[in-house]
């Protein structure tokens, strides 16, 4: 009789879950892929859908986007010619970077002369990156002139860009108004939606 067939043996589990090992279709340790829990946020991914947070970039799990919007009362910003933080009227976002990216930066809003001075506000915007400003250290990044005989909301928006490392970071906004120059005002929350100043930030893995 012919020998017999050697009694099979059954293949390892390759999506154990739960073994400190990245194996199977995990896209990293004990996670992701069909059969594991989903990614904590800067773990490895390929979909979606391997992401508790359902964001997948640049084959990390998290958030690549933020934004805030300003709350309170108006900013007043006079001419002094020193800056004025808007961390505390709700401009302010501390984005976690899962990897090294290049990093935009985006404010919008309005600005309106308040009174004082010459009749005119001129008023330099800068952003705070990890407590460092950007721009001119007189003016930053941005320059806009406010009359005072119009009156009117005027918008602005600016703009930068940055590349920073992996880990926690702080973004923030400040202005300053020329010396001798009427105070003007942040716009804030007085309930128009062209008075809520907006600050926002994506960031983009060097592989994307």
């Amino acid at each position: 009789a012919p020998d017999a067939a050697p009694p099979r043996v059954a293949a390892p589990d390759t999506d154990a879950c739960d073994d400190g090992v990245k194996d199977g279709a995990e896209t990293d340790v004990d996670c992701g892929g069909p059969a594991c829990a989903k990614c904590a946020d800067g773990s490895a991914c390929v979909v979606e859908a391997d992401c508790a947070s359902q964001r997948c970039s640049g084959a990390r799990c998290g958030t690549r986007a933020w934004f805030t919007e300003s709350s309170g009362s108006n900013l007043a910003v006079p001419g002094r010619q020193t800056w004025t933080s808007a961390a505390s009227s709700g401009l302010y976002l501390a984005p976690n970077l899962y990897a090294p990216s290049l990093v935009y930066l985006r404010w919008t809003g309005t600005l309106r002369f308040a009174g004082g001075g010459n009749g005119l506000c001129h008023v330099g915007q800068r952003f705070v990156i990890d407590d460092v400003p950007t721009g001119d250290v007189n003016w930053g990044n941005a320059i806009m002139v406010e009359d005072g005989a119009t009156r009117w909301h005027e918008m602005f928006t600016t703009s930068a860009a940055a590349q920073l490392g992996l880990g926690l970071h702080t973004i923030s906004v400040e202005m300053t108004n020329a010396n001798g120059f009427g105070t003007c005002y942040l716009d804030g929350d007085s309930g128009a939606a062209y008075e809520h100043s907006r600050l926002s930030v994506v960031a983009y893995d060097p592989t994307d």
